[in-house]
């Protein structure tokens, strides 16, 4: 994970538009089925002896791959050698048993995987980011048939650049997801890659029951929702997600709300003197920052006591199950486990503070 930091910032602003369930199937006359059941930034189609994946960002298409036969000019699945560019990526093959087609990771020391980390340490999966940017010279040694990226870059210069030289870069963009499940379906992606599409498929099915039915559960307690802070101040702002948007949906299905701006926007700016204003009521406080403790927040931002959730010590950080070196399975495990994190949110909403495994009271 590059730029641990600016990645944290920006992962409960992701963009979503909450819009009911819709089942999507791909296929044409001399096809086989592809469901997708709730992502909307791909799909895959088979053409006769070719398996096609789209990739779409912000409903424009981005890249368009094609997988044939073994007696074909194209690639053939499964792919053997595949590079990542995200611990959020690498642990999907895990998960599938197929970290032996993991060959290339971009940063060890972000990863939360203890599988993944020994892998490195033992040199069969390489590194090939300084943990800033990636390492032309580490890419090329290995020559993956595809390096998966974020598609949050997929216009910058060092791509560009890789991709004029031979590196194939597969885009993902399950950042830009408009549900907690869409995110999670991208698992199917990494299954079809790796000749797993049917365990990915069971898989996802799993989480995708899970979640609906938590989700079901909790409306059924008519638990009453309450206002919560979210967030934290950043470069003078603090950004509050709008309704619709990733991280709101998971907030409401766990019995939260916080007022929006512009509801049609993935974010409200608000200045600090606005937060005091519109928040300083909430009894609860969702993931203020990288701070460990009360102490920390409050030496860099005097005010915060002010607030009733810092008053009441109910503040928590979504760094409950890290490693020593800032490894995070919120970042690895809570993509692909919405499930689990909507559980987290549910039970800080019921204040079983005991049973929080990604998120922490502090």
């Amino acid at each position: 994970m590059i730029r641990i930091f600016l990645n944290f910032c920006l992962v409960f602003l992701l963009i979503s538009c909450n819009q009911p369930k819709e089942t999507k199937i791909y296929q044409n006359q001399e096809s086989n089925t592809f469901e997708i059941n709730w992502a909307k930034n791909f799909q895959i189609i088979e053409k006769g002896d070719e398996v096609v994946l789209k990739l779409f960002y912000q409903k424009k298409l981005i890249q368009e791959w094609s997988f044939g036969h073994e007696n074909s000019n194209k690639m053939v699945l499964p792919l053997q050698k595949i590079g990542s560019g995200s611990c959020e990526y690498s642990i999907a093959f895990e998960v599938l048993g197929q970290l032996e087609k993991l060959q290339l990771i971009d940063f060890s020391k972000y990863h939360f995987s203890n599988a993944i980390r020994k892998k490195v340490s033992q040199g069969i999966i390489t590194e090939v980011s300084d943990g800033v940017s990636i390492i032309p010279e580490k890419l090329f040694a290995k020559k993956p048939d595809i390096f998966i990226a974020s598609g949050f870059n997929y216009n910058s210069p060092q791509y560009q650049k890789l991709e004029k030289l031979g590196i194939n870069i597969l885009y993902n963009f399950s950042f830009d997801e408009t549900h907690p499940l869409g995110r999670a379906e991208w698992i199917k992606v990494i299954g079809l890659l790796t000749g797993e599409w049917e365990k990915s498929v069971n898989y996802f099915k799993a989480v995708e029951k899970a979640y609906l039915d938590q989700k079901k559960n909790f409306e059924n307690q008519k638990i009453t929702a309450k206002k919560t802070l979210i967030n934290g101040p950043y470069l003078g702002s603090w950004h509050i997600p709008n309704k619709g948007s990733y991280m709101e949906i998971l907030m409401k299905d766990a019995g939260f709300f916080f007022p929006n701006k512009k509801a049609n926007q993935t974010v409200s700016s608000f200045t600090l003197e606005e937060i005091f204003i519109h928040f300083s009521d909430a009894p609860f406080w969702i993931n203020p920052g990288m701070f460990t403790s009360l102490e920390a927040l409050k030496n860099s931002e005097s005010r915060v006591d002010k607030l009733k959730s810092f008053s009441n010590k109910k503040v928590f950080s979504c760094f409950g199950s890290v490693t020593q070196n800032g490894g995070n399975d919120y970042f690895e495990m809570g993509y692909l486990r919405p499930d689990k994190v909507l559980k987290d949110l549910q039970n800080i909403r019921l204040e079983k503070f005991d049973t929080l495994y990604f998120f922490k009271k502090l």
